[in-house]
């Protein structure tokens, strides 16, 4: 980032003569930007159903004489990404003869308290505005009304720390892994990540906080450590692929979480604020990387993308089927039984689903190519909503509907399928059926047509979500996307099925007594009782309050007990200062009986 050698004004009339009407809104009171840009944000004009009126998209700018202009305008995403001034930095921070050195440590005035340059505070704004352009490629388009209102009912700034904190770690990670000033100017960095967690979020104002009551309120103060908690326990790819990719299938943020996360959106953020009473250093609170390559691996950023179909006379039933080709280098395997050439005799004797803007030749055998690609068919795909090859087998590539393999895309290409069925979720029925009812309600919403409704926001009780299909109700399982465990009876994040000591309490499952509970884990008498709750451990009769030998039956007096020699050293008890031999003399000794 450096000083423009033209004005704010210029930036400003470039974004509006661009469409931006945003960049003269009539919300700003001069009619014009205060701080280079209008502070119009990032993301898609259009995208909210409830701004149109008859079917058109109104905007509002006001003219060189202040005067306000009304405007039908089209949809359109925000490339002139920009935000107000939100500090005191002065109006021509950016432009040419600013006093401002843009390489120097910003002040705090300028900024508040993050550690980094002047020019890292600058590009941060821009970048977290970009990166709800880049959340636009998966929300094309959503409503303010609707289901959620039941659940959640009021305006998109109650809801603003769930969907709003997710936009903003995306950015800190990127400036952290990514950017660095050695590259640009050579000089030391001196944002970080740590820096700018110890300072802002993890200072004195952390604890104490009823995160709970705050996410459930939206309250945006603590959104970061909503979204944080998403990251350090689920991964990246779970945040900005799967959920960005399930709300746009769902049309509901809930629904999306939900599913992402295998737990109700209520669920997650008591999970999300028990975890943060948990919090106290930068480590605690960030899921790190040891590099770069580490940070984007476990990104794995990914978008929809609208797959290329194609039918012929010898497609059944004459339906269009998504087309592959092979990106492997070995022997192609399974061609005519599992990977169908697809025939192209003559110019009329493929059809497309969508327009196609791609090269569409023939080959010397009488197979369609796409732009000088073989296409095939997968046996596996059994209807038109069918993109089973991508999850079959690596070595296969789809095109998207321009005849680009998806294996050319910058970002990975595949499919949420949650039973391996070669159908993606968002058209299959019985993934559909675990959230919705047969009229399209999501099962946790009480609507007012309903027998026992008493208000917005009503939950249901007697909804059943089971995401993984292992019979357990997704609020009630401590694994719900993982259909092999269910429990967590220690909560080390092992279920029980995969762990070897499930209550935690140091004594394997197959030695212990009572494995589900941490304080039985002997029961010496077998009398089905453990010893925590055994007042006679040993069954000999008396009481272990009065049993000098309470786990050894043939011991039950004190004059047993002194002639007994417990360690086999060749003292007996009554003479012996260690009568266990487990090192601790016997006045210092818990149990002086027993050498554990």
């Amino acid at each position: 980032m450096h000083h423009f050698s033209y004005s704010s004004e210029i930036l400003n009339e470039l974004a509006f003569q661009r469409g931006n009407y945003d960049a003269k809104a009539c919300w700003e009171d001069n009619g014009g930007p205060e701080f280079f840009s209008a502070g119009s944000g990032g993301g898609y004009w259009g995208a909210v159903q409830e701004l149109y009126t008859n079917d058109q998209l109104s905007f509002c700018y006001r003219d060189a004489s202040g005067d306000e202009k009304h405007v039908v305008g089209s949809p359109r995403r925000n490339f002139d990404a920009s935000y107000g001034n939100g500090y005191d930095w002065p109006d021509d921070i950016l432009t040419a003869g600013s006093t401002i050195d843009l390489g120097a440590q910003s002040e705090p005035k300028y900024g508040g308290t993050r550690p980094g340059k002047f020019r890292d505070e600058l590009m941060a704004n821009h970048m977290h505005e970009w990166s709800h352009n880049w959340e636009a490629f998966h929300f094309i388009v959503f409503s303010e009304f609707g289901p959620k209102r039941f659940s959640h009912p009021g305006g998109g700034a109650e809801n603003g720390a769930v969907t709003h904190g997710p936009s903003i770690p995306f950015e800190h990670y990127v400036r952290e892994y990514i950017i660095h000033d050695e590259d640009y100017d050579g000089t030391e960095k001196l944002w970080s990540l740590k820096k700018f967690d110890e300072r802002d979020i993890l200072n004195d104002d952390f604890s104490g906080v009823d995160y709970l009551t705050e996410f459930r309120n939206g309250n945006q103060d603590v959104e970061q450590v909503w979204a944080a908690y998403l990251i350090k326990r689920y991964g990246l790819e779970k945040l900005y692929s799967e959920y960005y990719r399930r709300t746009a299938s769902s049309g509901d943020y809930r629904v999306a979480f939900h599913q992402t996360y295998g737990k109700p959106l209520d669920q997650l953020l008591q999970d999300a604020a028990s975890w943060a009473a948990t919090v106290d250093t930068h480590e605690d609170f960030r899921l790190l990387f040891d590099s770069a390559e580490e940070f984007k691996a476990n990104l794995n950023q990914s978008f929809n993308v609208s797959l290329l179909q194609a039918r012929n006379a010898s497609t059944p039933n004459n339906r269009y089927q998504t087309v592959y080709t092979y990106v492997g280098e070995g022997e192609l395997v399974g061609v005519g039984e599992t990977w169908l050439p697809v025939a192209f005799d003559t110019a009329d004797s493929v059809r497309f689903s969508e327009n196609v803007v791609a090269e569409v030749t023939r080959s010397a055998t009488g197979q369609l190519q796409i732009n000088g690609h073989d296409a095939y068919f997968f046996a596996g795909d059994t209807s038109v909503f069918h993109a089973g090859g991508l999850a079959a087998d690596d070595d296969w590539s789809g095109f998207t509907r321009r005849g680009e393999r998806t294996h050319d895309l910058w970002f990975p290409v595949f499919i949420y399928d949650h039973d391996g069925d070669g159908l993606p979720d968002d058209y299959d029925p019985d993934y559909q059926a675990i959230y919705f009812t047969e009229d399209g309600r999501y099962k946790l919403d009480v609507w007012p047509d309903d027998p026992d409704f008493t208000g917005p926001g009503q939950e249901s009780k007697t909804a059943f979500f089971d995401t993984d299909g292992d019979g357990v109700d997704d609020r009630l399982d401590a694994f719900a996307l993982n259909p092999d465990e269910s429990l967590d009876t220690d909560g080390d994040g092992i279920g029980n099925n995969s762990d070897e000591d499930d209550d935690g309490d140091g004594v394997a499952d197959i030695l212990d007594f009572d494995a589900l509970d941490p304080l039985e884990s002997v029961d010496t008498d077998g009398d089905g009782i453990g010893n925590y709750a055994d007042t006679d451990d040993d069954g000999d009769g008396v009481l272990d309050i009065d049993d000098p030998a309470p786990l050894d039956p043939l011991i039950s007096d004190d004059d047993t007990y002194n002639v007994a020699d417990f360690d086999g050293d060749g003292v007996i008890n009554r003479y012996d200062a260690d009568d266990d031999g487990d090192g601790v003399i016997d006045r210092l000794d818990v149990d002086p009986t027993n050498v554990l």
